[in-house]
């Protein structure tokens, strides 16, 4: 089995709007009608290795500028967010795909955050402490 260590460090990631071209025919029913209305994040791996949302889906909500990822809802304005697998370095259209060694991504409301397609984003891991949940915190760059 395959260690993972804990990530230290911040992780770009570029803002992309929903291309359905560019997703699992999958999940093709599920996006269908919503391209206009969120972003796409495609995930840091080692963050959903970490987070715990390779089986799941994961909450956000957003802190003043920042969107901040988390298993559990942080607050009553959490959203609950789906996560979506796709090859990072692949046929980005394979449905052949699996949670242990594909990569995710995020669809992010619009409304939720000030971001747009091409923006940079940082996405930061602070591990659990005594009373915060572990996270992942993105923010534009």
């Amino acid at each position: 089995m395959q260690t993972v260590e804990v990530p230290t460090s911040v992780i770009p990631k570029k803002i992309r709007s929903l291309n359905l071209n560019e997703v699992s025919p999958i999940y093709q029913q599920q996006l269908e009608g919503i391209e206009d209305d969120v972003l796409r994040l495609d995930f840091p791996r080692d963050y959903s290795v970490h987070l715990g949302s390779l089986y799941r889906h994961a909450y956000a909500q957003t802190i003043g500028e920042d969107l901040v990822i988390s298993m559990f809802p942080l607050e009553d304005f959490s959203v609950s967010l789906k996560t979506f697998l796709f090859k990072e370095d692949g046929f980005p259209r394979s449905t052949v795909l699996n949670e242990d060694i594909d990569s995710q991504f995020f669809v992010i409301p619009k409304h939720m955050v000030d971001w747009k397609e091409g923006d940079k984003v940082i996405c930061e891991y602070q591990e659990q402490k005594l009373d915060l949940e572990k996270r992942v915190v993105c923010r534009k760059e």
